[in-house]
């Protein structure tokens, strides 16, 4: 989506189904901002393919919101550039919750994550498991890091009883 606010914002009163924003990794904020606000506003939204930068709260935080709005969502594809805590990915998971599709590809992670970083991830995975059961058929997952994986796939998947195809990618 590479034009004017103007026209990105009359996007919004379109009956879009299916919308591709890819951003670079190190895209500006404000710029992702604008484009989840505009995003709120396209309540027709089926299937969603971008990249967000959810290691600001800022962002994560009206992400979050932005996919409670997308209530036709069924098929999202996020890839993530930089690392962001384990609770908030739990959160974006718990936002997940009513989606049949989900491709989720979390990038800049180190192979080992920090004690601290370990911890974050371990009470997720607490969280995870407390979360309702998600409506997911079919889910691509992809990270660099093993704990990732470890931690936070396996509580996720016991919350998709419906699960049909599962895909992993390791890079």
């Amino acid at each position: 989506m590479e034009c004017e606010s103007t026209v990105r914002e009359q996007l919004a009163f379109l009956r879009l189904q299916r919308l591709e924003f890819e951003e670079s990794p190190d895209g500006i904020i404000r710029k992702q901002m604008r484009v989840l606000s505009v995003l709120e506003r396209i309540p027709t939204l089926q299937h969603l393919k971008i990249s967000l930068s959810l290691d600001y709260s800022t962002i994560h935080q009206q992400w979050i919101r932005t996919l409670e709005a997308l209530t036709c969502l069924e098929s999202l594809t996020l890839t993530c550039h930089r690392v962001m805590d384990g609770m908030v990915l739990q959160k974006v998971l718990l936002a997940c919750r009513r989606l049949r599709y989900l491709s989720l590809t979390l990038k800049g992670y180190k192979s080992e994550l920090e004690e601290e970083d370990r911890q974050e991830y371990e009470d997720a995975r607490a969280a995870i498991r407390r979360m309702p059961q998600m409506r997911l058929c079919e889910l691509t997952f992809g990270s660099f890091a093993d704990v990732v994986e470890e931690v936070i796939l396996q509580p996720l998947l016991e919350r998709c009883p419906k699960m049909q195809k599962l895909h992993i990618t390791v890079d």
